[in-house]
């Protein structure tokens, strides 16, 4: 039989490394689409019909010339006339996506809040377990002999 393990799991240590790594991927997305966006153009398209099953067509203009972007989300949420921005690549407008580059920061932001937030919850607690066990283990034993000088 073996003896009972002395390290116990610290109840911060979780929330601390989920948080952590929450931290780290929000960092790794958000420099992904600094670099992917970096080249991209934003510029306005009109949605000039609207599916049933949400397909749309979305014209836009880029350098002077009309583009036609054909979207098929399946959301729904493209209604004809409505105004929505288009992004391209710079020189290449025929590669385009629908919707804003700052719309797209929106995962690594939430991953960002939920991670400082979970972080900043389990090191406070890995803290506070670390003070409290010093603090236990510097009072002195109940009943042990004090030496002459020492203050309770």
């Amino acid at each position: 039989m073996t003896a009972p393990s002395s390290h116990r799991f610290r109840p911060g240590t979780l929330l601390a490394a989920v948080g952590t790594l929450f931290l780290l991927g929000s960092l790794g997305t958000g420099g992904y689409l600094m670099v992917y966006y970096a080249d991209l153009v934003e510029t306005e398209g009109v949605v000039v019909s609207a599916e049933p099953d949400g397909t749309a067509r979305i014209l836009y203009q880029a350098d002077g010339e009309p583009y036609e972007l054909v979207v098929a989300d399946g959301g729904g949420r493209w209604t004809t006339g409505r105004k929505v921005p288009v992004l391209f690549k710079a020189g290449e407008p025929r590669q385009a996506v629908a919707g804003s580059a700052t719309r797209r920061y929106a995962a690594p932001l939430i991953l960002a809040a939920l991670g400082l937030a979970a972080s900043a919850i389990g090191y406070g607690r890995l803290l506070s377990g670390a003070r409290a066990r010093r603090a236990s283990a510097a009072a002195p034993a109940a009943g042990a002999p004090q030496t002459p000088g020492e203050v309770a």
